[in-house]
Parts: C-alpha cells; sequence; structure tokens
C-alpha cells in the first residue's frame, strides 16, 4: 500500500465570517534531526481497534518508523502527535503494533511512501482503515498561512469511509463543513464558543455530538473524523492546537 496524498476545500458560511483566514507559526516539539528548521508532521492515529474487530485492544497501540528512525512509540487511538520535523525529501514510513522493550521491531501492518516533503511546509498524516478494515494513511499539507485577528482555522481530516457532515451553532445561527471520505476541509470560524454536530451526508443521519468547541483569535485547530457510521463509532479526535497563526 501507498501512503495518499489529498485536499478538499470547502466554504462554510454565516457565523459572521466562517470561512478564510491562514497561518505561518507553528508549536515546537522535539525533532527528529534535531533541527527547527524544514518541513514538519503531525500524525494522527484515527484507527480504532474495535472497528477492526471485536477482540482487538480498542486504543490499538503502534509504534511508527520513519526510514532507520522509530519516531514514535505507542501512540493510541484518539492522539494527534507531533511535529515531527526533517529535512526536505523522500521518506519510507513503516508502522508496527505497539512493543514496549523493543520498540518499532515488530512485523509491519502498514508501510507507505508519501509524496516528498519539501520547503518548510506542514503536513497532516493521519492513519486509519480501509473498507477491509486494514490500517492505511493519507497525507494532508496544512494551510498556515496568516489568520486575521478575530478568526481562527479548523483543518478537518475525514479517516472514515463515510461521506459526513459537521455543523457548528451558536446564538441561533449554524454554518456547515462537507467532508468527504479521506479527504481533508478546511473552515475559518469566528472566535468564539459553538456546539458541534456530525450527520451522515447521505441519510442526515445524527452520528456525533453535541459537543462545545472554542475557538481563540488566530489560532489553527486540527481535528479528526474518525470510526464508522455502520457500527455508530464515529469520534471527533483533537484539537491539536497550532496558536498565534499570523
Amino acid at each position: 500500500m501507498k501512503l495518499q496524498a489529498g485536499r478538499t476545500l470547502a466554504t462554510i458560511i454565516g457565523l459572521g465570517a466562517l470561512l478564510a483566514g491562514s497561518a505561518v507559526a507553528q508549536e515546537s516539539t522535539a525533532s527528529l534531526y534535531n533541527r527547527s528548521s524544514g518541513p514538519s508532521l503531525y500524525i494522527a492515529h484515527a484507527a480504532a481497534g474495535r472497528n477492526i474487530s471485536a477482540t482487538a485492544n480498542p486504543d490499538f497501540p503502534i509504534d511508527i518508523r520513519m526510514n532507520n528512525r522509530c519516531i514514535v512509540r505507542h501512540q493510541v487511538f484518539g492522539e494527534i502527535l507531533g511535529p515531527f520535523t526533517a529535512p526536505g525529501g523522500n521518506y519510507w514510513f513503516s508502522v508496527t503494533p505497539a512493543n514496549v522493550e523493543h520498540p518499532c521491531s515488530g512485523q509491519p501492518i502498514f508501510s507507505g511512501h508519501p509524496p516528498a516533503f519539501t520547503g518548510t511546509g506542514t503536513y497532516l498524516g493521519v492513519l486509519d482503515l480501509d473498507a477491509s478494515n486494514n490500517l492505511t494513511g493519507q497525507i494532508y499539507p496544512l494551510d498556515l498561512s496568516a489568520i486575521p485577528a478575530g478568526g481562527g482555522r479548523i483543518e478537518l481530516a475525514n479517516g472514515t469511509l463515510d461521506d459526513l457532515v459537521g455543523t457548528i451553532s451558536a446564538g441561533g445561527a449554524s454554518a456547515s463543513l462537507t467532508v468527504s471520505s479521506f479527504t481533508l476541509a478546511e473552515g475559518a470560524p469566528p472566535a468564539g464558543q459553538f456546539t458541534a454536530n456530525v450527520t451522515d451526508q447521505a441519510t442526515s443521519t445524527h452520528q456525533y455530538g453535541p459537543a462545545t468547541l472554542q475557538f481563540e483569535s488566530r489560532d489553527l485547530y486540527i481535528y479528526v473524523l474518525a470510526g464508522s457510521a455502520a457500527n455508530s463509532s464515529i469520534q471527533l479526535i483533537g484539537p491539536r492546537i497550532i496558536r498565534d497563526v499570523f
């Protein structure tokens, strides 16, 4: 299997200025090669164990190797880790079941060679499940252009097999963001507190929520939809927040 690369931009309307904005700064975290510049990668674990089998560990802990380095040890379902930074170029990723004593030493359950990372771009890698409940992965570029004051930005990846609609509401107004299976959608809500719900696009069946979301001025929020509408297990993972993007 290969890591897939893709991006879908969708526009939210209403609630003031629910779309626009962007970003430029990012959180500082441990670097793969002790570098502060170059491409960076966030990794979201969106493959729930019980969507694999009724007896699997729901956390589905994994290790991740990037070329010859074990960069992730015991990541569990629902975590968004990073950013990991490295020089631009081509990398090979291998995912194995978590091993506390010998991380990244097991038999790979997924591996992939995504397109080359270039410049100082920031990416989101999402580990999810295909139609046969096998581990797979997607890579999405994140928008780090400047976010105007008074607004935020949502980067919402859909790691499910279902086309979903996320709706946020406040003060009697609402706006929706449609995100197809295995794509990334972007929204720009104003700063403030909102109620969020997720429905199935095809049937309008409620799948998740209500949940309270809080957005601050000039912050970027990474969310991932995980699970399955078929077994009513849709979850909203995140947020991972990149602050002060201007």
